[in-house]
């Protein structure tokens, strides 16, 4: 979708932005709610900044063209995947296990 045009880039473009935001505000709400929240105040707090990024990314579509941009956008996707796979290869290889859920009862523990 990144190479078919300028509307393919931006939906592209938007589809990245999701995921990360998704990718960490799951992440922290996962281990703590409290966390998640806050990573979603944070989030929210900083949507101007997308529309900085945006500008940068639409200087890059104007000046280099479509296929330049929909590179940077499939380069900076495949960072974000191999980010997460190496997050989660960590976690799963923590000697500490994360209790996910609802806490232990006290008979439990």
């Amino acid at each position: 979708m990144a190479f078919t045009g300028a509307t393919g880039v931006k939906i592209a473009a938007g589809l990245l932005v999701i995921a990360v935001v998704v990718a960490i505000v799951g992440y922290a709400y996962a281990d703590n709610r409290r966390l998640g929240w806050g990573a979603l105040v944070l989030v929210a707090a900083t949507l101007p900044l997308f529309a900085v990024l945006y500008a940068i990314g639409v200087a890059i579509l104007d000046q280099l063209g479509v296929t330049a941009a929909g590179g940077a956008l499939i380069g900076l996707s495949i960072a974000v995947a191999v980010g997460t796979i190496a997050l989660l290869s960590r976690i799963v290889r923590s000697s500490d296990p994360v209790h996910r859920g609802a806490p232990r009862a006290p008979s439990e523990r």
